[in-house]
Order: C-alpha cells, then structure tokens, then sequence
C-alpha cells in the first residue's frame, strides 16, 4: 500500500474479507466508491473511511438489511433513526425465529407420527403380534383442541372428508395454533353409527398445546379419560372390522362404551399414496360394567 495512492481493489477486498467483485458491485451502485481513480492505467483506490464503510455495510448485511436499505441508512446521520430501523430489524429477526420455530416443531411431529406408524406397521408383519394385546387400555391424558364440528348427509367412513380436513388445516394456520398431534374424527353418534347412518354428527380435530383467549369458539377442552384404544392398519373400507373387534373386547371384558369415539390419522391418505400403509388409531372411552 502506498500513503499516497492508497488501497488497491485486491488489498481492500482482503481486508475487508469481501470479494473483489463485491467491491466491484458496490461501486456501481454507488455504496462505496473509490477515493482515487486513476484516468491514465484505469486503477481504483480505497481509503480508510471507505474500508470503514464496508465494515458498517457487511454489518448491516448481517442483520438482513437490504442494500437499498443499508443505503439509506448510510446516508442518514441520524442515530435516532438507525436506532429505529435497527429495533424494527431485530423485531422482524424475531417473526422469522418464531416462524422457523414453528416449521421445526411440525416438521417434528410429522416425524413422530411416521415413526409411531412404521412401529404399528412393522409390528403387524410378526407373526401372532397382536393375538393377545391387540386392544389396550389407556389413560387418555387431558387435552385442548380445535375442531370443527358438522353434521353431514351420506356419510362415508371408508373415505376421509378431505374439505374438513382442509378446512380444519387452515383454521390452525389462521389461528396460528400450535397443533400436538395428528388429525382426529370424534362421532357424536352412538358407537358405530358413523357406518350406517343416514346422518353423521362428526367433529374433526387436532390437539393443540395451548388456547388462545380469542375465537375461543374454535377450541375445547378434553378432561382425561379412561379409554380402550387398538390400531387400524389398510384401507378404511375395512374399518369397521377393527371397531368390532374392540367392541367385542370391551363387552367381553367388562366394561362399556361411555363416550364419543375417536379415530386418530397416524399415518393418512395426505402422508402417503400407500392405502396398506395407513395407520389409525381407534379409541373409545370406557368404564367398567357395574
């Protein structure tokens, strides 16, 4: 470097850890120009006050300023307002975390609900799996949901409602809910209903992790329960096979039906284009004959 000519392209971008096509970039939009052109060999030079300009933009850059914004900023002298546009910054940093945050969390309970029914799934292939335990009994913890609840003529429950379906998924992201788990059927009907019936008083939902004080017509609490639960695997043409095989259970062992039953989608029509792959879980609140 020379006093007196001072930083060439290279040296600047070397400093600075840019690329000399940054600096090159720069120029023509005139964010930082060089102090010294040479008219005779076409030569560039940078000074100190432009290495330090290239310093404040690649900060700004980090924040995610735009370079039509940094610009501006650059232009201003006023700290108040860099003050300003930086906490406007930071706020819409924080938007973004939140976003991402919620893309991670239903990206990982999409995660959860492959590998629950691949468990199901895998299990089902042993010989005599479910021989024995294929109904349990659970305690149902307590949980919030939001639902929509309808009453619909001809119902099939051979095949999902996929405009409740859509319509409940838009709900939660109009809610911005923050869902818990999978896509549930509730039947308010009497148990097995939903198979013959004319008319089908069904709710479709999802658990969420917490209720809004607002449109709090969209959202219920499920106090815990006691519950007889199996799994379903395959097509739903075949469902109700499944749900008689836990009505038998529960009547041959003592308890009865005392709630609305539920069908949870572990594995759906919208996770894979395999019918054989699909995975529901069946629940029904019991208790016990007195």
């Amino acid at each position: 470097m020379n006093n007196e000519t001072g930083y060439s392209v290279g040296e600047a971008a070397s400093i600075c850890h840019v690329t000399i096509q940054t600096l090159r970039y720069y120029d023509k939009l005139g964010l930082v120009q060089p102090a010294i052109r040479n008219a005779a060999t076409g030569y560039r030079y940078y000074k100190k006050e432009q290495l330090i300009r290239i310093q404040m933009i690649k900060h700004l850059k980090e924040l995610g300023f735009s370079l039509e914004e940094i610009q501006g900023l650059l232009t201003s002298t006023d700290i108040k307002y860099l003050t300003e546009q930086v906490q406007t910054r930071l706020l819409a940093i924080w938007e973004e975390i939140e976003q991402m945050q919620a893309k991670y969390y239903s990206g990982y309970l999409f995660m959860e609900r492959l590998q629950q029914g691949s468990s199901v799934l895998k299990r089902s292939l042993e010989p005599g799996a479910f021989d024995e335990d294929i109904v349990q009994i659970e305690n149902i913890p307590a949980q919030d949901w939001i639902y929509i609840r309808r009453m619909k003529h001809n119902y099939h429950n051979e095949e999902i409602n996929i405009d409740r379906w859509a319509e409940l998924l838009e709900l939660v992201r109009k809610e911005k809910a923050q869902a818990a788990g999978a896509i549930s059927i509730v039947y308010h009907n009497q148990p097995l209903e939903q198979f013959y019936a004319t008319v089908c008083d069904y709710e479709t939902c999802m658990p969420v992790k917490a209720v809004p004080t607002e449109h709090a017509q969209y959202y219920r609490h499920q106090d815990a329960y006691l519950a007889a639960t199996t799994f379903h695997i395959g097509p739903y043409d075949s469902l109700i096979h499944s749900y008689m095989t836990l009505m038998r259970w529960v009547s041959e062992n003592g308890y009865k039906v005392c709630g609305d039953m539920q069908d949870v989608f572990i594995i759906s029509p919208i996770d894979t284009n395999n019918p054989e792959e699909y995975v529901t879980k069946i629940i029904a609140p019991i208790s016990k004959l007195m």
